[in-house]
């Protein structure tokens, strides 16, 4: 039986005031204040411009943009600004995250319709940002086993992402204690719309998730639909809702999967038990 999560949440942009304007536009952010939850920025385009002032939210106060330059949608209401939505710019980085990405779109489109990856397979190549702000490939994730799956934070469904979220953390910790690690512990978000790097910030410091084993992982739509196609994740945006499916992968050292657990009630003991057969 195929599981879906069903969520119920506004598109963003559906329903907005009509004295809000929003735009997107690069930013350097020259300094922050995390108590306040506000920013001082000028444009990229004209970084000696007037320093400006706009607020923001507690996750990405929390992980202190200053000295930053971000890509931000800048919503002005009433003379008042507001960075809704932050994600970095990363420089002379984004060709080979961008390179990387192209990599992981060829592999998709290779792959026969229907076929998603399964045990034997290898972790594709792929660049994300992490609840950090700072970007996870793939590649660097070798010599550690990957347990790997898909969530998205505004899910509701309490069976669903949530106890999928609740399990990772908890199998954190659960290898730290046998000592059956290190281990990479990755959720990635199939709803960048709204899980900007500090949004997973945010959601992993109210789960109470361990800041260094396990990361949230999210990146453009196009990167998105490519993972979740290779993995064959199935999502159903209709009148509101969400629909999902979840899977949750392990790999061994070298990137290749030794086990895959579809639905939301999979199994930590399997991947204990999986993990400590091939210690």
């Amino acid at each position: 039986m195929t599981l879906f999560c069903k969520s119920i949440f506004i598109l963003p942009g559906l329903f907005v005031a009509l004295s809000l304007r929003s735009e997107w536009t690069e930013i350097r952010i020259l300094s922050s204040d995390a108590e306040n939850l506000t920013v001082s920025y000028v444009p990229l385009a004209d970084v000696a411009a007037d320093p400006r002032t706009a607020t923001i939210g507690e996750g990405d106060a929390m992980l202190n943009y200053s000295g930053r330059d971000v890509r931000a949608r800048i919503v002005s209401s009433m003379g008042q600004e507001r960075l809704d939505a932050i994600w970095p710019l990363v420089g002379v980085q984004q060709r080979a995250m961008d390179g990387t990405n192209r990599r992981l779109n060829r592999t998709v489109l290779q792959m026969p319709r229907g076929q998603a990856l399964a045990r034997g397979d290898y972790l594709p190549d792929f660049a994300l940002f992490d609840d950090r702000g700072e970007i996870v490939f793939s590649r660097t994730l070798r010599g550690k086993p990957v347990i790997l799956t898909f969530i998205f934070t505004r899910c509701t469904v309490e069976n669903m992402c949530p106890m999928t979220t609740g399990r990772m953390v908890e199998l954190a910790q659960a290898i730290e204690e046998r000592e059956l690690g290190p281990a990479h512990h990755l959720l990635v978000s199939f709803d960048p719309d709204y899980d900007t790097p500090g949004n997973l910030r945010l959601f992993s410091v109210t789960t109470g998730a361990d800041p260094v084993n396990v990361r949230f992982l999210t990146g453009t739509k196009s990167v998105i639909d490519d993972l979740t196609r290779a993995f064959g994740i199935e999502i159903v945006a209709e009148d509101g809702t969400l629909n999902h499916t979840i899977a949750t992968l392990l790999t061994d050292n070298h990137g290749r999967i030794v086990l895959r657990q579809d639905g939301g009630r999979w199994s930590m003991d399997a991947i204990l038990n999986e993990l400590n057969r091939n210690r």
